[in-house]
């Protein structure tokens, strides 16, 4: 049941969350496309940072954007770039060489297609309805 009551556990609440940061980014990926004239999105996600740690988040990202979400080895990619751009300034690597060697995949999310045509294909159209009637209240919110 889409509603939040009583009877939902802490978990649930979780998963929400989740999910919400997951639609942000596939609504996200709308608007790229729509500014692109790109009719796809990209066949996988990359992504990096303490999120890129949170193996549900990962793969409730997949689910709902349909695509592999892909983390790497070292997840601080802020960190990571530096030491890039540094091989870079020695002339030690170069752009390309520097990404080979130093950039490795860890795991692949594969999306489950069942989830994504059944469960979040619905909801989608219903969190944008959402998000929608609700920019004059998050604008209220930042005020405060």
């Amino acid at each position: 049941r889409p509603e939040f009551a009583l009877q939902h556990s802490k978990f649930d609440l979780y998963r929400a969350i989740l999910e919400g940061i997951g639609f942000s980014i596939l609504q996200n990926f709308e608007i790229l496309r729509s500014i692109s004239n790109k009719d796809d999105i990209p066949d996988y996600l990359r992504v990096s940072g303490g999120g890129a740690e949170n193996n549900h988040l990962n793969q409730i990202k997949a689910d709902i954007l349909g695509k592999k979400v892909v983390t790497t080895k070292f997840c601080e990619s802020g960190l990571l770039g530096g030491a890039i751009l540094a091989m870079m300034g020695l002339k030690i690597y170069s752009f390309n060489e520097a990404v080979k060697k130093m950039v490795h995949i860890d795991r692949i999310f594969q999306p489950n297609m069942e989830k994504h045509h059944h469960y979040y294909s619905c909801l989608f159209p219903i969190y944008k309805k959402l998000y929608q009637n609700n920019i004059e209240l998050f604008k209220e919110l930042g005020e405060i």
